[in-house]
């Protein structure tokens, strides 16, 4: 009996909207002793209205593929240079890490209240993986 309730109930949102995006009508015609009532269904307007649904919808996921795609592009990993390094010394209270790239540069570099935590388990000669953008370390991680 629930179930029946659910389908009337479904039913009479679909007429609803219908009715109001001009898709079904109705109509009621009285003759001497008897009663006509009609449900007209327009399905070339509900085709138009479908085809534009769609357009707009194809419309809209364009322009979230675009944003989504200018975001990744700000951040994709060509942007960023990231190279081995070593660890020579770690100072969590001066707050600096001195790294020793290939090649043997060693560059001391600060250390942020992010990566304190970080820089506190780091210890003399283990091996990390040091990303930056435009000449500043953005993320120094263990390998």
């Amino acid at each position: 009996m629930r179930a029946l309730g659910i389908i009337v109930f479904l039913a009479l949102i679909t007429l609803t909207i219908g009715y109001f995006s001009g898709w079904v009508s109705f109509a009621s015609e009285s003759d001497t002793g008897s009663s006509a009532f009609r449900v007209r269904i327009d399905r070339t307007e509900f085709k138009e209205d479908m085809k534009s649904l769609g357009s707009a919808t194809r419309g809209a996921a364009r322009s979230v593929n675009q944003a989504a795609g200018a975001v990744a592009e700000e951040f994709s990993d060509d942007d960023f240079d990231t190279v081995l390094a070593r660890v020579v010394s770690v100072s969590v209270p001066q707050g600096t890490m001195t790294l020793a790239y290939e090649g043997g540069t060693q560059r001391t570099l600060p250390i942020t209240a992010e990566d304190r935590a970080l820089a506190g388990n780091l210890k003399v000669g283990d091996q990390v993986t040091v990303r930056s953008k435009e000449g500043q370390v953005v993320e120094v991680r263990r390998r």
